[in-house]
């Protein structure tokens, strides 16, 4: 009898982007720029006794990121994943839903996969054995162009 180690299927349910987030303390804290551009004031960081804080992120306020948490809950997200947008000052909050599959979704999706990769691994035999028959023709024409060429005259 043949077993399978348990498998953990993720559902993507719903992606949510919290952007224009370097605005977010300015106008938490002094209110919206006059003229729309950022306000100028120094940050005192107070964090020696956290060895792993990394300051290159971007501030999100909790309730900001509650308030997308919920929706991504009430979407049906049993988990998330968080990252940073490489070139804005932004997060991506990616719900998702884990379940573990049955055994009988585990052979199906397995059984499939394996149909998928014979039909594909056919096509492409078969793509290569035409390539293979062009080559040959090929072969055959420059043995041909050199008994001629070979042939005295």
């Amino acid at each position: 009898m043949e077993t399978f180690k348990p498998s953990i299927r993720e559902i993507v349910v719903k992606q949510i982007e919290l952007d224009d987030l370097d605005n977010v303390v300015d106008i938490q804290f002094f209110g919206q720029h006059p003229d729309g551009e950022n306000w100028d004031y120094d940050w005192v960081h107070d964090y020696d006794s956290y060895k792993y804080f990394f300051k290159n992120n971007e501030h999100v306020p909790i309730d900001m990121l509650l308030e997308a948490i919920i929706e991504l809950k009430e979407a049906g997200a049993t988990h998330v994943q968080i990252y940073p947008h490489g070139d804005h000052w932004s997060y991506y909050l990616t719900g998702v839903k884990l379940e573990v599959m049955a055994v009988d979704d585990v052979k199906e999706k397995r059984r499939k996969e394996l149909e998928r990769a014979i039909t594909n691994g056919k096509v492409s035999l078969r793509h290569e054995e035409e390539e293979l028959e062009e080559r040959k023709k090929r072969l055959e024409r420059q043995k041909e162009e050199l008994v001629k060429l070979n042939k005295k005259d």
